[in-house]
């Protein structure tokens, strides 16, 4: 049985861009430290802005103040889990090129990314070259995605 949670952050902004220091802000969810950490300091060395959250929660109340142009998502958080957190975003407007990433890839962690819209399902441990190449494919999904809007 699966409870219903109210997973929208409070006051949320009704519009959201990404400025100009934004193009390059990766946020990275996982509630496990050494995996978050391990991400950021890869797309650091990349010289990408990496900002880690321990919980869908805590990203979703960072989407107040800014928006990043990729998010990489694990899918099994704690109070709620990376599909959680990708349809709450969805709710609240905003669309942001999401990276799923999980330790278990089974039939109904396919089924579920594909109603996500997610740019890329990676299987942990994820090689450095297929995460950066799902990283490009998402910004360019996102930088082609403004350009129309203007």
């Amino acid at each position: 049985m699966t409870k219903k949670l109210s997973l929208l952050p409070p006051a949320v902004p009704a519009k959201r861009e990404q400025n100009a220091s934004s193009a390059r802000y990766i946020a990275i969810v996982d509630d496990e430290e050494c995996v978050r950490q391990a991400f950021a300091r890869l797309l650091r060395a990349y010289s990408f802005e990496a900002h880690t959250y321990g919980s869908g929660r805590e990203f979703l109340d960072s989407l107040r103040t800014c928006v990043p142009a990729c998010l990489i998502v694990d899918v099994h958080l704690g109070e709620m889990n990376g599909f959680d957190v990708l349809r709450c975003v969805t709710g609240m407007g905003i669309e942001i090129p999401a990276i799923v990433v999980t330790a278990r890839n089974d039939s109904g962690v396919q089924h579920d990314f594909s109603l996500c819209n997610a740019t890329a399902l990676l299987v942990k441990p994820v090689g450095v070259d297929s995460l950066l190449q799902a990283i490009e494919i998402a910004i360019s999904k996102s930088a082609g995605r403004e350009a129309r809007s203007r």
